[in-house]
This record gives structure tokens, sequence and C-alpha cells, in this order.
């Protein structure tokens, strides 16, 4: 009998990957589910499963030392799978390590984890275990035979960040010096895979997902994985560069609808507690690039530009109404009159009352 054991402590995930994954497909007779590594740490020393899906962050036993004591016991396990919503480097590191067959970022549609398991049925599975034997320390260090190849990878994450095209094509050919040692063990090549993924998936800045469901990443798999040595630095350097395009694809469309969004907010909404952390999070933007949006735009930061429609209101209230100074303050967001005073002089050149006077004179 083939069985699958998923490990998850969110029920709703557990329903999907029970329900809407085919399993019967894959060949798999019977599905068991686990609310936390130590429940499912009892059934696997209780029976064997082809495959394990788990979470990693779950109260209790979570998932990374469940795979520990799964590797280091020798319990029956063919493939340990990690679907997860962390996308911490120094995990996928840690699953690495203990040869975790695949490492999923959610949110993942069924079909795209249907897919993925599919690809991994179709390769020899190995007991990690048996792995472990074989490779039984994973060094880090900036010696030579170190695995992760980091000041390398980085490198070419900020030439595709920059989308420049001649930086590209050098870093490549300096990755490509080092797949050579990458292909001796597919677990090295699998840690820097992981690490080149996780910090692609940062790249799009407004965060919108279209790093984490990029055809392209499945490609990448396959050159690192498996590309010919002979044309695997061409095939890199095509989807560095046409990753680097998506990139500049999606900053560019992000600014005149999202700005002018947020600017309309902004003007109806100045008077509440507004901050760039909370807008960036409706508009489904990453703070810190919204940030530099509106330095572009703007020439001022986001605060200074709330602060610019806070005493432009203001000044017309001040204008318009004999409301006193300390309401207005408030009306505009300013719970404090010293502050508000001290933000109008800044930028009209004199207190609010001198304004109202020399309108009034």
């Amino acid at each position: 009998m083939k069985r699958v054991l998923l490990v998850n402590n969110d029920l709703s995930i557990l329903e999907m990957l029970k329900t809407e994954i085919a399993w019967e497909s894959m060949g798999y007779d019977a599905v068991l589910c686990a609310k936390d590594g130590a429940e499912a740490y009892d059934m696997v020393k209780s029976g064997s499963y082809e495959l394990i899906i788990s979470d990693i962050e779950m109260p209790g036993m979570n998932g990374l030392e469940l795979l520990y004591r799964i590797t280091t016991e020798r319990l029956e396990n063919r493939c340990f799978v990690f679907l997860t919503y962390s996308e911490s480097f120094n995990y996928a590191q840690q699953a690495l390590r203990y040869h975790c067959r695949e490492y999923m970022v959610m949110p993942m549609t069924p079909a795209k984890i249907t897919e993925t398991l599919q690809r991994l049925e179709a390769e020899d599975f190995v007991r990690p275990y048996d792995a472990a034997e074989n490779h039984p320390v994973i060094q880090e260090s900036d010696e030579p035979g170190k695995v992760l190849y980091k000041k390398e990878l980085d490198a070419l994450i900020s030439a595709i960040d920059l989308n420049d095209e001649q930086e590209i094509g050098c870093c490549v050919d300096v990755l490509c010096e080092c797949m050579s040692g990458m292909r001796k063990d597919r677990s090295i090549a699998k840690l820097n895979l992981n690490y080149l993924k996780v910090r692609l998936i940062h790249l799009p800045e407004n965060e919108d997902g279209a790093g984490r469901t990029w055809e392209g990443f499945s490609e990448l798999d396959r050159i690192i994985l498996k590309g010919s040595p002979d044309k695997q630095g061409d095939e890199l350097k095509k989807l560095a560069l046409l990753y680097a395009d998506r990139l500049s694809e999606i900053r560019s469309s992000i600014s005149p609808g999202v700005l002018g969004d947020i600017e309309k907010e902004i003007r109806t909404h100045y008077m509440e507690n507004l901050t760039l952390k909370d807008l960036a999070d409706k508009y489904y933007v990453n703070s810190s690039y919204l940030g530099r949006l509106f330095k572009k735009q703007y020439d001022c930061s986001f605060k200074e530009y709330l602060c610019s429609v806070r005493i432009e209101a203001a000044a017309a209230l001040l204008r318009d109404t004999d409301d006193d100074v300390t309401l207005i303050a408030e009306r505009v967001g300013y719970g404090n009159t010293g502050y508000f005073t001290h933000k109008f002089v800044e930028l009209m050149g004199c207190t609010p009352v001198r304004f109202r006077n020399d309108i009034h004179k």
C-alpha cells in the first residue's frame, strides 16, 4: 500500500491537500493527516510512508525537528517535502541538510503542487538517511570545497535586480565555474538552487505573487539540476534576463495606478492615522518600494507628503472657518497642537494664527 502523510496544524491546508491533490493518479492508496510534528513522528515510527508533506512552523515539534528525527533515527520514509509559508533561507538550508526532497513556498495552487509531486515521482527516491550516510556534513565556509556559493549568487541577484545585461552575463559565467562542483552532489545543487529561488521570490517588490508562480522556476530547476554543462551558461543567462525584464515590467506597471489610488486615499483620509505600511498592505505593495515611489514621484517622503496634505487642509480651515487652532489641528490629524504649529511654520512660513490674521486683513 502506497501512503502519504500530511502534517500541518492549519486544518484548511490539510483539507486542501487531502481533497484537491490528484493522489489516485499518482498511485496513493491512503492519505493520512497529523496536526503537528509530534503526532506525525509517532505515526512514522509505527508505519512507513512513501511521501510526507509537512509544514515547518507548528506548535510543539516543528517540521525541521520531525525531519531531523526521521533522518537520524533511520525511520522508513522515501520522500520528505516541505510545504510552508516561510521563505526563510535558514529554514531551507536546514531542510536541505537533512535531505528534504523539495521546499515549496505557499501560496501554491493544488495543480502546481500536483505538478511538483508528479515531477518528484518521476525521479529516483532516496531515503534521507541513505543520503546522509554519504554526505554527513554540509560545509559552510569561504574556503575551497564550500557548498553555498552565496557571494556569487548574491552578485547575480543584484545584477538581475538592476536589469544590467552585461553584469548578468559576467555573474552567470562566474557561477557556471562553481556548478561543476555542484553537479557532484545533488544536495549541494539543491541548496544553491533554493537560495537562488528564495532570493528571486523577494525581488518583485509589489509582492503580488509573481515571483512564486513564475513558470521560469521549473526551468531554473532543470538548468541547475539536470542542465547540460555545455548549454548551462547560455540557458541560465537567458532565464536571468527574462526575470530581469519581468521585474522591470512589474515595477513600471505598478507606479501610475497604485500611486494614484494611494494619493486619493491620503487626500480622503489624511486626518486618520495613516502609515506607509498600512497603505502598502492595503494595496499589496512592498512598503520600502512604495517609499521609493513616493520619493521619485513627489520628490519627498511619504511622511512629508502626508504632512503637506494636512497643512494644506489646515490652511483652508483657517481661511474658511472660525475654529480655534487646537480644533483645526485635531481635524487634520494632529493631536499635539505644538507639533502642528511647528509643521505649519515649517511649510507655510508663519504660525497658524498669523496666517489667519494675514488673510482676514
